[in-house]
């Protein structure tokens, strides 16, 4: 097989996919729901676009872009990849924000300056500690640790994916392929990453936002932190 005809296999393939994901209603609008994830994430990121580490959250969004686009055409695998990515730069993003040194280097490549998951979820200093977010927002910080659970267990769910553990694989031979279980769980772990990634933000940013960039983002923490009084005190 030439390599023109390589590739446009894969792609064949993962268009068979798509067309084997829209062709199910219900798993259509779950993907549909989690696609509209993306422009959550995005007013989000807008409403401190005024910040230095805004660079990192952009690069979280690309990441989310490559997850979704994976899970349509049946690379779970490389969904979750992505998935993992996308929350790790938007935690990293939280912890550089309270730590400029951090971030400068980062942005700079210097050495030992990689994204590191055990600093950003550390039980003591990490951005789901409960004196990360008292530091910030001291009527949130007695809710950080539900949350950091959350975050550990979507983390090592999807690293899973990333060390290839047994029960990530579809069928052999045929790695580009409609899951609907694959799918669903992925979908969840979205889900479940994208609760924590507004969690941080409101914990790291919500009390210091000024009106206009608070409100842009007011539907978001309502409809999904509204159970927490502080954030409820916020829109009041």
């Amino acid at each position: 097989m030439g390599l023109e005809d390589h590739y446009r296999g894969l792609f064949a393939q993962a268009g068979a996919a798509l067309e084997s994901l829209t062709a199910e209603s219900d798993q259509l609008a779950e993907f549909t729901s989690v696609h509209n994830i993306a422009n959550e994430l995005e007013t989000l990121v807008r409403a401190v676009n005024n910040r230095p580490e805004l660079v990192v959250y952009e690069h979280a969004l690309q990441e989310f872009q490559f997850s979704l686009y994976a899970a349509a055409g049946g690379s779970y695998r490389h969904a979750h990849i992505s998935l993992r990515l996308c929350f790790e730069l938007f935690s990293a993003g939280v912890l550089f924000s309270a730590h400029e040194i951090k971030l400068r280097n980062w942005l700079s490549g210097a050495e030992n300056s990689d994204v590191n998951w055990g600093q950003i979820t550390h039980p003591e200093t990490g951005i789901f500690s409960t004196f990360f977010v008292r530091s910030f927002n001291s009527e949130l910080s007695s809710s950080a640790k539900q949350y950091q659970v959350v975050a550990l267990k979507v983390y090592r769910e999807c690293s899973e994916f990333v060390h290839g553990n047994v029960q990530t694989h579809g069928s052999i031979g045929r790695p580009i392929e409609y899951n609907a279980d694959l799918l669903r769980g992925w979908a969840d772990r979205v889900k479940a990453a994208r609760i924590c990634i507004i969690f941080a933000f409101a914990g790291r940013y919500l009390a210091l936002l000024e009106n206009t960039r608070r409100n842009q983002i007011e539907s978001i923490m309502t409809e999904n932190l509204g159970h927490l009084p502080a954030v409820r005190a916020a829109y009041s």
